[in-house]
């Protein structure tokens, strides 16, 4: 785009917060014509539990940032491509534990079929 119109940048927009890799896949686009590989499922759900246990650590509670987290919960849902059922409790999330168990449990099961 900025080759071909002259533009001096682009909008990233929301499609970061179902995909913080895409600036490092930019750049690599930018420099090598490819953008890379996508990011694991596992990398996902690592950075999902990261972004949990930082807004936990920003507001000083973990039980208080799971209503922050709900906000963004959605995301990471689509991201995912959780269940209905597993999306509808992340989105609902009420106790840190629950979220724990929720991420041991899809860690363990592995990606959905289709990923």
């Amino acid at each position: 785009m900025v080759a071909d119109t002259g533009c001096h940048g682009i909008a990233i927009g929301r499609g970061a917060l179902a995909n913080p890799w895409i600036f490092r896949q930019l750049q690599n686009w930018v420099e090598t014509g490819d953008p890379g590989p996508r990011a694991t499922y596992h990398d996902r759900l690592e950075v999902m539990a990261r972004h949990f246990d930082r807004i936990g650590e920003w507001v000083g509670d973990r039980r208080f940032g799971c209503v922050r987290f709900r906000k963004v919960a959605a995301w990471y849902g689509s991201a995912l491509r959780m269940s209905k059922a597993d999306k509808h409790r992340l989105t609902m999330l009420a106790d840190p534990d629950e979220f724990d168990r929720l991420v041991q449990r899809l860690l363990a099961d592995g990606p959905p079929p289709g990923w």
